[in-house]
């Protein structure tokens, strides 16, 4: 499988999830309070990503991450304090 068709099932995969997302979450709300709602679907993500960097690990696939720079550094703590804020908007 060559990697346009990866990313392009990736993709794919992506946008179903999240289709399939704002059903599920107006289910759970009933049930549950907004703010523990966003937990769930951070908590979700977290465990996503720790899942996938262990199949990646036990395929042998190289790390390939570089580490933030300076220029990079203003944006991503505007996106972490604007994540914790939106569940509270």
């Amino acid at each position: 499988m060559n990697t346009k068709s990866l990313a392009t099932g990736c993709a794919i995969l992506a946008t179903a999830l999240y289709a399939i997302n704002i059903p599920l979450s107006k289910l759970l709300l009933e049930h549950a309070e907004p703010t523990m709602m966003a937990a769930f679907l951070y908590l979700g993500a977290g465990l996503g990503m720790i899942i996938y960097r262990l199949v990646k690990k036990l395929l042998g696939k190289p790390q390939k991450a570089g580490s933030l720079t300076r220029k990079e550094l203003p944006y991503t703590l505007a996106m972490i304090i604007l994540d914790i804020a939106a569940p509270f908007c």
